[in-house]
């Protein structure tokens, strides 16, 4: 794989060619109260999708982040080198299909989760705090949609999004995913972070928190969010994890929340790295068969400005989940990324594949022991029971 780092003076001209972030209806969102009037999850969605003609000068060829890695994980680029194609005529070839996108700043006046969460506190109210009674009903199986960190967004708004000192970061990672050197924390049995499954998650309401979890992700991962008041984990104490710690209040059947304390990742999928500094705010709310999660990220190290997302929770209609399962991969993982950076799967040939059907893997491991020895790989060592058997 070549690494390629692109040096200032390129990322400059890059950003002052590209067109402005598009805009969209955000200026009807009311910014303490984002939901008033609100009546489905789509009307939601709809303001934040923007729609433009395909721009002929964009670097990014008018892929969004999601065409960006479909059309090049299976070898393309190798494929096409093989063809006798050069690399420019090969990207020349990737065109996005059109100009729709996700508008991606943040339609909220706040330079901080902080602020934010004051504002929203202050609006709530104290006669409008505490916890609903009865709580809302968010029981059953639900199917989730994303917007930016499902890749529906063009890659261009992202790099007007990601801060120049992150630039070169995100272009390391485009880069090898245009050459098939993709890497995902998922292929190797690491948590794929908040980015990419901070919202897709079973609900359970306590009266002092919220538990989302989730079980069909290549770990069991979960968060907790308090809402009686306790606040965060003092400074000293604190570490970053991968959801972060959580701390929420409700406006009437809204429940308010602000994360921080999460560990700096990279989403891959032709999405960007986010640093430790990363702190999100988000805004809960069930209509009909949906829930809405309004979500504006704040990372003054990674971001040019805050962005803005939206999940939509859909309740399932039938049981097509899995029950909730201890679930893990590392034991059935013949994933791994060669030495070229590209990523490959041991065979049954391998000894170090790993076999789902075998009852007893560790056996194999010992006899591998005993086989080295027999080899002089090891050094000989008889039995135990030779010297003491066993009475």
């Amino acid at each position: 794989m070549t690494v390629v780092w692109w040096p200032r003076s390129l990322i400059c001209g890059l950003i002052c060619c590209l067109p402005a972030a598009p805009a969209s209806a955000q200026t009807d969102v009311n910014p303490l109260d984002p939901f008033d009037d609100l009546s489905s999850g789509a009307e939601w969605l709809d303001r934040f999708t923007t729609e433009a003609d395909p721009d002929p000068g964009d670097p990014f060829h008018n892929l969004t982040a999601n065409e960006w890695w479909a059309r090049t994980w299976n070898g393309e680029w190798s494929s096409a080198a093989e063809e006798g194609k050069s690399f420019e005529e090969f990207y020349a070839g990737l065109q996005g299909r059109s100009g729709s996108s996700v508008a991606l700043r943040s339609p909220y006046p706040w330079a901080s989760a902080e602020e934010h969460w004051n504002a929203w506190r202050q609006a709530a109210g104290a006669e409008r705090g505490g916890t609903p009674d009865p709580l809302p009903d968010w029981s059953g199986d639900w199917q989730t949609r994303t917007l930016v960190t499902r890749g529906a967004i063009l890659v261009r708004d992202l790099w007007a999004g990601v801060s120049d000192e992150y630039k070169p970061r995100f272009a390391q990672g485009l880069q090898a995913e245009l050459e098939g050197s993709h890497w995902w924390p998922a292929d190797t049995c690491l948590p794929n972070g908040y980015f990419r499954d901070g919202w897709s998650m079973r609900y359970v309401l306590l009266d002092d928190r919220v538990m989302i979890m989730a079980e069909d992700q290549p770990l069991n991962e979960y968060r907790v969010t308090y809402h009686d008041g306790r606040g965060f984990v003092p400074e000293g104490i604190a570490f970053p994890t991968w959801y972060g710690q959580s701390q929420g209040f409700w406006d009437g059947d809204e429940l308010i929340v602000w994360v921080k304390d999460i560990k700096g990742w990279y989403a891959g999928h032709g999405l960007p790295e986010y640093s430790g500094e990363l702190e999100i705010i988000e805004r809960w709310k069930r209509i009909g068969d949906e829930i809405i999660v309004d979500i504006t990220l704040y990372d003054p190290l990674a971001f040019a400005f805050p962005w803005h997302e939206v999940a939509l929770h859909t309740l399932r209609e039938d049981w097509t989940q899995p029950p909730a399962v201890h679930n893990e991969c590392v034991s059935t993982n013949n994933v791994f990324h060669d030495e070229s950076g590209r990523i490959a799967e041991l065979g049954p040939d391998d000894p170090r594949y790993r076999d789902i059907f075998d009852a007893r893997p560790w056996a194999r491991v010992f006899g591998d022991m005993e086989e080295a020895k027999r080899a002089g790989r090891l050094p000989e060592a008889p039995s135990f029971l030779t010297i003491s058997p066993a009475r």
